[in-house]
């Protein structure tokens, strides 16, 4: 046990240095337990805090698998199906919307461009991450992206955006709320929250990222885009313990569901696709659900063996713009941690 530990904070080191990490906590689960939780490194380098395992991070694109479960809840409850076409929930929609379908957003089958590309995110761009916007602008916006005729397997935060919109239409309720309220609160998913610009959120990382080769502050994005429901998330890493484990998956979803939620249903490569809010990787009888996150300041990584129960998940205050370097690393710490 003391050996794999050694090695496990040995490969830590290694990563944190070699990719400029400030800090970072790791968690390694069985059954939805956290059986070795450590914190690396610094949570605030102008006051020289360390990072703790009890602080949250932003998780990303993590998000979105909690938004597909939200979608899945509806279609459980007869709210929603997932063949419904998408154009039924927003006001004169462009007629390239008209074949698109639920599930095509929730699998990234739709072909609408991603609004976080830098043509589209850029200072004056049609969804300028420093601006503010309300829903119905948004909406206006999203009209306006490119959408490709052929729909096969193309990432967009856009569906994710757009699938938050939906939730609200439904429900009534800010996507957040319902996800509290449905899946957080019956889990006892404490930490897992949201935040605005102005509210002080406590026990959380500065965040940072990579300018000409030097660690700086994260760059300010408005409220609008730390709010929509393709990546906004907080979590602490025991927390994320449980959204790991088909035990507790199991207490929100029925098995069926969640059996849809991590087959591949949008194929990338060999064995490889996307599931609902999931990346899905076949690697002989074993199936693996993985996600990588990278905003406002953090990268994270969340990485599980569904034929084991077991999973490891990285969470760290460095935004890159590739996180695939995290997913690698987060890969060598799940093989490591199958000898404990």
């Amino acid at each position: 046990m003391v050996g794999i530990e050694q090695a496990i904070g040995k490969e830590v080191h290694y990563a944190m240095r070699k990719y400029n990490v400030p800090g970072l906590v790791i968690g390694i689960f069985k059954d939805g337990k956290a059986f070795f939780a450590q914190g690396y490194g610094t949570a605030n380098l102008a006051f020289n805090i360390p990072i703790n395992v009890e602080m949250r991070f932003r998780i990303g694109s993590i998000s979105k698998s909690f938004t597909a479960a939200a979608i899945l809840r509806l279609v459980e409850e007869g709210k929603l199906r997932l063949n419904e076409k998408i154009c039924e929930f927003f006001e004169n929609p462009p007629n390239s919307w008209k074949n698109i379908t639920i599930e095509g957003l929730l699998v990234q089958k739709s072909g609408i461009a991603d609004y976080l590309d830098k043509k589209f995110s850029k200072q004056g761009g049609l969804f300028d991450l420093r601006c503010e916007f309300r829903d119905d602008e948004l909406i206006k916006n999203a009209y306006k992206l490119p959408v490709k005729p052929r729909k096969q397997f193309s990432y967009s935060n856009t569906n994710y955006m757009l699938l938050g919109m939906i939730i609200k239409n439904i429900t009534g309720k800010f996507y957040y709320k319902y996800i509290k309220q449905k899946i957080l609160n019956p889990l006892g998913m404490n930490s897992v929250t949201i935040h605005t610009n102005e509210e002080i959120l406590r026990n959380v990382p500065n965040g940072y990222e990579i300018y000409k080769g030097k660690i700086v502050n994260a760059r300010f994005t408005s409220n609008t885009f730390n709010n929509t429901a393709d990546g906004s998330l907080y979590s602490n890493i025991y927390d994320i313990a449980k959204w790991s484990s088909l035990n507790y998956l199991n207490m929100i979803l029925d098995e069926s569901t969640l059996d849809k939620m991590f087959s591949i249903n949008a194929h990338i490569g060999q064995n490889y696709g996307y599931g609902f809010g999931w990346f899905i990787r076949k690697e002989s009888s074993i199936r693996i659900a993985e996600h990588t996150g990278s905003w406002g300041g953090f990268t994270a990584v969340i990485k599980t063996n569904l034929n084991k129960n077991i999973a490891v998940a990285v969470f760290t205050n460095i935004e890159r713009e590739n996180s695939e370097w995290l997913l690698k690393e987060a890969s060598k710490i799940l093989e490591l941690s199958e000898k404990l």
